[in-house]
C-alpha cells in the first residue's frame, strides 16, 4: 500500500529514535476530564436515549441507531436504509424479554422483532401525538410514550392518548409495577396499574420541586427523585407519607446527572462520582424540607383511541353519452367527510377535593384535563418534530376540564407551554441557621468505580447504569458487584484516512470532517453533525480557515465536481462549482485545502477507486479553482511537459500540504523535496541539492512572519530571503515531526510520533504528558481561532487549550 508523506516520516522519525525513547501508545485517558486544558474525543454522535437486552446495547442518535455487542467493540448503525423513519432517534427501549426493540422518532414509533426488521407500531397515519418524544417504557400492559406534551399508550392493537397536560422528561417502573412519570412543570406522576388514573405528586404535595429530572422506586412505596429549580439539584425523599429535600454540603459537590437502581436500593450520579443513599450510614446529606402528609391528586384519565383518516370517497361514475352527441357535463364529486370526531366524554360530576390537612394519605379526586372533546378531535395528528407546535391555532391544543362548583360546565384550559429544560446543575446550598428539620438521617457512600467527571446524562437500561460524554460515546458504570465497566465507541473522529482540516466560524464554533466524512460542529461544549447546505448531494471533504476568513469544499454527488464555500458569520455562501480532471476511473477526493489572498482555492487531489475496485487513492496534485473562472487549472504529473487547458502544468502528483509566502508563491509538501508554483504559474522543485536536507517533507506551513517552515525526517528547516537554513537552531533536541501548524499568537506548533512541541521564534517548548496529553503519537496538529490546539492520531482528536493552561 502506498504510504502518505506523513506516514512515511514518521516511519523515519521512529526509526531515527533510540529505542530509550519509545512510549507505547495509549487510549484517551478514560476519565477525560472536561475542566483541565485537555479533552479527548474519539465519536462524534449526539446521544438521545440507551436500551441495553441480552447481549446487545442499543444507543439512539441523531444520525441512527447504534448497536454494540453488551462486551463493546465495533457497533451496527442502523439507519432510514434499514427501515427507519428517521435517523433522528429520540428515545429506545428494549421489552423485558429481549424479544422486541422499540424505537421513537418525531415521525412515529417503529418496533423490531425476532427478525430485525422495522416496521411501524400502529397505523402510519394514527401515531401518538406527545409533541417532541423523551422517553420510551415497556410495561406489562403495553407501551408507553412519553413527550413534551403528553403520554399515549400502545396496547397491542391501538395507540391511545392518555393525557396531552404534561411535560414529561422521564418514565421508570416501580417497585408495584406502576408507571413513574417526571415531568418539567407538574412534579412527579404514578399511574395507576389499569392505567386509568394517576397520582399527582406537585407543590401542594410537598414535593421539594416541580421540575422532576428522574426517579427510582423502592419497597413500601418510597420513592427517590433528582429534582431541580431555579437554584440547583436537590433530592427528593417520599417515604409512603410525605416528601423531603436533600442537598450535600461537601461530599459530590459537582453536577448531579440522576438517581438510578443500585444494589443498595437508589444511587445518586454525579460527576464527582456515584453514591449509594443509605439510612445512618456515609457522609452527610442535608435535609432542605419536609413536607406534611396529603395533598397529593388522584387525577381520572380518559384515553381515547388515535384513529386514522377515513379513506377518500371513489370517484363519480362516468355519465353515458349518445353517439354523435357531446358527452354530459360530469357532475361534481361529493365533498370529502370529515374525519369522525373523536368520542366526547359526556359531562361528569363536579370534582371533589379535599383539604390537605383533613385528606391524611387520601388523595383529591379530579378529572383529567385530557378529555377527548371536538377540540383535541380536531387537533391534526402529525408529529412534532422538536418542540411545539403551530401556536397558531390555540384550541387545537385545548382540553376540556370539569372544576368544581361549576356544575359541570366544560371550561378550555389554556394549551400546555412547553419548557426549556435549563441544564443539570450542582446542588443547591443550604442556608446555615435555619430551623432544624425533622427528616430521616441519609448519607452518601462513594461506589467503587468512578463516574467521568465529563460525564453529560445517565440512562437506566434494566438493571445497567449508562453515562453519556461529551465526543466519547457511552460508559457502562459498575452499579453492582462483579460487574465490569465497558466502553462504547464509535471511534468515527479517529483521523487515519483523513487529515485534520478546521475552520472557525463567528461563534467561535469549530468546523471539521470526520473520519467517515460527515460535517461536524463543536460549539465549546458538544459535537453535532450538520449541512453546509439542504442538498444531500453535498459531501463536504475540507475545510480551512486563517484569520477572518473561512473556506469549504465539497463534491457534489457522483460526478468530479467540487463546490467552493466561504463562511460569513455562521452561514456558508456557494463560492463557485468546478469540474477537476480524474485521468482515469474513480471519485474525486481532497487531501488538504488553503485559500491564498486572492481568494482562490487551492485544493489537493486524489482519486479513490471505483466502488467495489481494489486498488489505492491515485494522488492527483493540486487544482486551483477561482470564483471568477468557470474551469479549474491542475498541476500533476499527467499534465504535458508542455503544459495543458486553461494553464495546467506539469508538477509532482503526491503533494500533501501548501502554505503561501508573502509574494504569493504557493510552497507544497511532497514524498520529493518542496515544490513551489509562482503567481506566473511557473513550477520548481527543491531536493537535497538545493538545502532540502531528507528530501521527504511531511508538512509546510508559513509562520514567525515572511518564513516558510517545512519538517523533514532530518528536523526542521526554514526558508526566508531566498535561502534554505537547516536544521533551525534548537530544533536538533526536539523530537521530529511530521505535521505543522501555527497559532493566532504566531507560534509555530510541531506534532509527531514522538511529541508535541511550540516554537515562538527564540525558544522550544515540549508538551506532553505533564501538561495532560494521553499520548505522544500524534499524527496531524491544528489550531483554531480561539488559539485552541487539536491533534489527532488513530485513536481520536485530542484538545489542548492554551488558555487554560496558562490560567
Amino acid at each position: 500500500m502506498k504510504l502518505s508523506n506523513r506516514s512515511v516520516l514518521a516511519a523515519l522519525a521512529l526509526a531515527a529514535l533510540p529505542l530509550s525513547c519509545s512510549s507505547a501508545r495509549v487510549r484517551p485517558n478514560s476519565a477525560g476530564g472536561a475542566s483541565g486544558p485537555v479533552r479527548v474525543f474519539t465519536d462524534s454522535d449526539f446521544i438521545n436515549d440507551v436500551a441495553s437486552a441480552e447481549g446487545f446495547v442499543y444507543v439512539a442518535t441523531e444520525r441512527g441507531l447504534l448497536k454494540y455487542p453488551a462486551t463493546g467493540g465495533t457497533p451496527t448503525r442502523l439507519t432510514t436504509r434499514d427501515g427507519l423513519p428517521s435517523d433522528r432517534l429520540l428515545a429506545v427501549a428494549v421489552s423485558d424479554d429481549g424479544s422486541a426493540l422499540w424505537v421513537a422518532t418525531a415521525q412515529g414509533v417503529v418496533r423490531a422483532g425476532a427478525t430485525g426488521a422495522f416496521a411501524p407500531v400502529g397505523h402510519p397515519q394514527a401515531q401518538p401525538d406527545v409533541g417532541k418524544p423523551t422517553a420510551l417504557l415497556t410495561t406489562a400492559n403495553g407501551v408507553i410514550l412519553g413527550g413534551e406534551r403528553g403520554l399515549a399508550r400502545w396496547d397491542g392493537t391501538a395507540w391511545s392518548k392518555l393525557t396531552d397536560r404534561y411535560q414529561v422528561t422521564d418514565l421508570s417502573r416501580g417497585a408495584d409495577d406502576r408507571v413513574l412519570v417526571a415531568t418539567a412543570q407538574t412534579g412527579l406522576l404514578a399511574l395507576t396499574a389499569d392505567l386509568t388514573a394517576l397520582d399527582e405528586h406537585n407543590a401542594p404535595s410537598g414535593i421539594p420541586e416541580q421540575m422532576i429530572r428522574s426517579v427510582v422506586s423502592l419497597p413500601g412505596g418510597k420513592l427517590w427523585a433528582l429534582a431541580q429549580g431555579p437554584t440547583g439539584m436537590q433530592l427528593a425523599h417520599f417515604d409512603g407519607a410525605r416528601w423531603f429535600g436533600y442537598t450535600t454540603a461537601e461530599t459530590a459537590r459537582a453536577t448531579w446527572l440522576a438517581v438510578v437502581p443500585s444494589a443498595a436500593g437508589a444511587a445518586l450520579v454525579t460527576q464527582a462520582g456515584l453514591f449509594d443513599i443509605v439510612l445512618d450510614r456515609g457522609e452527610d446529606l442535608l435535609p432542605t424540607g419536609a413536607a406534611s402528609p396529603g395533598g397529593t391528586a388522584r387525577i381520572e384519565l380518559h384515553p381515547s383511541v388515535y384513529e386514522p383518516p377515513p379513506p377518500p370517497p371513489p370517484p363519480a361514475p362516468p355519465a353515458p353519452t349518445r353517439r354523435g352527441r357531446r358527452p354530459a357535463a360530469r357532475p361534481a364529486a361529493p365533498a370529502r367527510p370529515a374525519a369522525p370526531a373523536r368520542p366526547v366524554a359526556p359531562a361528569r360530576p363536579a370534582a371533589t377535593t379535599t383539604s390537605p390537612a383533613t385528606a391524611g394519605a387520601d388523595a383529591a379526586v379530579m378529572t383529567d384535563a385530557s378529555v377527548a372533546d371536538a377540540a383535541v378531535a380536531a387537533r391534526p395528528a402529525t408529529a412534532v418534530d422538536g418542540g411545539s407546535s403551530d401556536g397558531g391555532a390555540a384550541a387545537a391544543d385545548a382540553s376540556v376540564a370539569v372544576e368544581a362548583g361549576d356544575a359541570g360546565a366544560p371550561v378550555v384550559l389554556a394549551p400546555i407551554r412547553v419548557r426549556d429544560l435549563p441544564a443539570l446543575g450542582f446542588p443547591i446550598e443550604r442556608q446555615s441557621g435555619g430551623p432544624t428539620i425533622d427528616a430521616p438521617t441519609y448519607g452518601l457512600v462513594a461506589v467503587a468505580d468512578r463516574v467521568p467527571s465529563d460525564a453529560v446524562r445517565a440512562d437506566v437500561a434494566g438493571r445497567d447504569t449508562f453515562i453519556a460524554r461529551v465526543g466519547l460515546g457511552v460508559t457502562r458504570v459498575q452499579t453492582r458487584p462483579n460487574q465490569p465497566s465497558v466502553e462504547y465507541r464509535v471511534h468515527d473522529l479517529a483521523m487515519q484516512r483523513r487529515a485534520l482540516s478546521v475552520a472557525t466560524d463567528g461563534r467561535g464554533n469549530v468546523w471539521m470532517v470526520s473520519e467517515d466524512g460527515g460535517p461536524v460542529r463543536y460549539n465549546g461544549r458538544t459535537f453535532e453533525r450538520v449541512a453546509l447546505e439542504e442538498d444531500p448531494q453535498v459531501h463536504p471533504l475540507m475545510f480551512w480557515s486563517q484569520g477572518a476568513n473561512a473556506y469549504a469544499v465539497a463534491r457534489v454527488g457522483d460526478a468530479n465536481i467540487l463546490r467552493g464555500y466561504k463562511l460569513e458569520g455562521t452561514t456558508w455562501r456557494r463560492l463557485l462549482d468546478g469540474p477537476v480532471e480524474t485521468y482515469g476511473p474513480g471519485t474525486v477526493d481532497v487531501r488538504f485545502l488553503a485559500a491564498d489572498r486572492a481568494g482562490k482555492l487551492w485544493v489537493g487531489l486524489r482519486v479513490l477507486p471505483p466502488a467495489g475496485a481494489a486498488g489505492d487513492a491515485r494522488e492527483l496534485g493540486v487544482a486551483v479553482l477561482d470564483p471568477n473562472a468557470p474551469v479549474a487549472p491542475q498541476y500533476n504529473a499527467n499534465v504535458p511537459a508542455t503544459g495543458g487547458e486553461n494553464g495546467s502544468r506539469r508538477a509532482p502528483s503526491d503533494l500533501s500540504a501548501v502554505a503561501f509566502d508573502a509574494a504569493g508563491t504557493a510552497w507544497f509538501a511532497g514524498l520529493d523535496g518542496l515544490t513551489s508554483i509562482n503567481p506566473a504559474g511557473e513550477v520548481a522543485r527543491f531536493r537535497e541539492a538545493e538545502g532540502v536536507r531528507g528530501d521527504l517533507v511531511g508538512d509546510v506551513t508559513r509562520a514567525l512572519g515572511d518564513r516558510i517552515y517545512f519538517a523533514t525526517p532530518e528536523g526542521l528547516g526554514l526558508r526566508a530571503n531566498n535561502e534554505f537554513s537547516f536544521p533551525v537552531e534548537g530544533s536538533s533536541a526536539q523530537p521530529r515531526v511530521t505535521a505543522l501548524s501555527v497559532d493566532t499568537n504566531g507560534s509555530l506548533w510541531g506534532a509527531g510520533p514522538r511529541g508535541v512541541w511550540r516554537y515562538d521564534g527564540r525558544t522550544f517548548t515540549r508538551v506532553g504528558r505533564a501538561d495532560g496529553l494521553p499520548s505522544e503519537d500524534f499524527t496531524d496538529i491544528a489550531v483554531d481561532a480561539q488559539n485552541r490546539v487539536w491533534l489527532s492520531n488513530t485513536d481520536g482528536l485530542v484538545l489542548y487549550d492554551q488558555a487554560i493552561r496558562t490560567q
